[in-house]
């Protein structure tokens, strides 16, 4: 049978200033489970079982003053978390670094731009040339993430944004597959656009 067990230790402490909100907040998981659910392995030595998997992980952390949160924290492009997407539809739901700032204009509307790690939406590159191997390269622009967001008692509306820096460096192979000398190296932009609703359903379940 599959199975997965999570344990969970929060803390969020908020204070008021003269000068805005003061918050800081840091939750960890734990898990544990079989090994096909992608954990790390936490144990070793007699009687441990090597198909049994379990994790300490740090899910969020981070420091915000007024509207400018710093550390591990949800995207700013993130909309509606921890959804299913339709099949190959691909969401983002990321938990980054970041620097953000948002500002509040009243009657519910908002603005948000946040530097986002650019390492957690890297993905492998591949190569059509061949004996060649291309390899991401290292970050010189972090993301550039915005939204704009309406908050209302029938629900909420945001149009997020997004720009990533691709970097790639190609690299001959020898014949034993290793790395030889970098033969050529670019870089370029790709962007991101989302638009959400969301409804409260009070009238068919209160809250």
């Amino acid at each position: 049978a599959d199975y997965l067990m999570l344990g969970r230790v929060e803390l969020d402490a908020r204070k008021e200033t003269p000068y805005g909100l003061v918050r800081i907040f840091a939750r960890a998981d734990s898990l544990f489970g079989p090994n096909d659910n992608g954990l790390v392995s936490g144990g070793s030595g007699a009687g441990y079982d090597s198909n049994v998997r379990d994790a300490i992980v740090l899910n969020k952390a981070f420091l915000q003053f007024a509207g400018l949160p710093a550390g591990y924290a949800q995207s700013m492009f993130d909309f509606y978390a921890d959804a299913d997407n339709w099949g190959y539809l691909r969401g983002s739901d990321a938990t980054v670094p970041l620097l953000a700032y948002t500002a509040t204009f009243g009657k519910g509307f908002s603005a948000t731009l946040s530097f986002e790690d650019h390492d957690w939406r890297r993905t492998p590159i591949g190569s059509t040339v061949a004996n060649y191997q291309a390899v991401p390269g290292t970050q010189q622009v972090p993301d550039l993430v915005g939204n704009i967001r309406l908050d209302q008692p029938w629900g909420a509306a945001q149009l997020s944004g997004a720009a990533h820096q691709v970097r790639s460096d190609l690299f001959a192979t020898t014949d034993s597959g290793a790395l030889g000398g970098e033969a050529k190296s670019s870089s370029d932009f790709g962007f991101a656009v989302q638009g959400g609703l969301e409804f409260n359903t009070d009238m068919i379940a209160p809250g």
